[in-house]
């Protein structure tokens, strides 16, 4: 599961729960503040509730580099914000950071790491950590966790790849990272009005969805 910050509560139970959360985290959710804290703890709960077997949450850290500056990409909460409640979220205990370098890579006695560094994949850099485990048990004790639900509407507006060696590309495709976008600055300089145009299509969509939500996502 990815972790995106573009959900919002849609019932009684959703809400009760992300404010039921963000009390236990001593996190607020009034005023304009609130809102971001709101989307990302929606967007939490949501990620928690559709978790595969392993309950291992792909969370980027989001830091400078192109490959990890996405956050930019969503309106609806900026980069300080979410480390803050990623922060808050570790510290309270329900996630802890996940060391995928240490698991096994399928190849007998090689660990993920020692297989990158075996096919001349690994920069010998040590990356920021993307993967989290969440503890879903823990959530999972108010009951409300199964009947909340959450629409999508917050989505970015238009994405458009970077351009990438097809050595950098698989490197990246074996530490599980998505492909790097374009910067919104970079991206209207060079797609101009056309992109401007695309981004306000979104916008009126991801209004409309909020009013009329297509799907109850997690249900």
């Amino acid at each position: 599961m990815f972790f995106r910050p573009i959900y919002l509560p849609l019932n009684e139970d959703a809400s009760g729960l992300v404010l039921a959360l963000a009390k236990e985290l001593g996190i607020s959710v009034s005023g304009k503040a609130g809102k971001k804290h709101t989307v990302l703890l929606s967007s939490f709960i949501f990620c928690a509730q559709h978790l595969g077997s392993d309950h291992l949450l792909q969370w980027p850290t989001g830091n400078e580099s192109k490959s990890q500056r996405i956050y930019s990409l969503y309106p609806a909460a900026g980069l300080p914000t979410i480390h803050n409640v990623r922060r808050s979220l570790i510290t309270a205990g329900y996630v802890e950071e996940y060391d995928w370098g240490d698991q096994s890579s399928g190849l007998v006695g090689l660990s993920n790491a020692d297989a990158q560094e075996l096919m001349g994949m690994s920069s010998g850099m040590k990356k920021p950590a993307t993967t989290y485990k969440v503890d879903l048990e823990r959530l999972q004790k108010d009951d409300r966790f199964y009947s909340a639900s959450f629409v999508d509407a917050l989505q970015p507006y238009v994405l458009v790849n970077e351009e990438e060696t097809h050595s950098a590309r698989l490197e990246r495709k074996g530490q599980h990272i998505r492909s790097p976008k374009m910067a919104i600055t970079e991206t209207k300089k060079v797609f101009g009005a056309k992109y401007s145009a695309s981004m306000r299509h979104v916008r009126e969509m991801n209004a409309f969805w909020l009013q009329h939500p297509l799907m109850l996502p997690s249900q």
